[in-house]
């Protein structure tokens, strides 16, 4: 029988997935709607991470031309 289909990583292979970011900083978490960002909080809360979703995400942040928008990457 093949395994086919999604299924998360185990605890051990998040917190290397994970490791880069500070556990002693709170890290505000978003996407494009908000479902991704809010199973990232579920995870990482559970891995010791001090996190919140931003809950209007890339949709409501984008669209409002008053707030910044920097693409890291093209910092240079």
């Amino acid at each position: 029988m093949t395994d086919k289909g999604n299924r998360l990583k185990s605890f051990k292979e998040l917190q290397s997935v994970y490791k880069s970011l500070p556990k002693d900083k709170h890290t505000i978490l978003y996407c494009q709607d908000g479902a991704d960002a809010a199973l990232d909080d579920l995870l990482m809360q559970k891995l010791g991470y001090k996190t919140s979703v931003y809950d209007g995400s890339w949709l409501e942040w984008a669209n409002d031309e008053n707030l910044p928008i920097v693409n890291p990457s093209k910092k240079r």
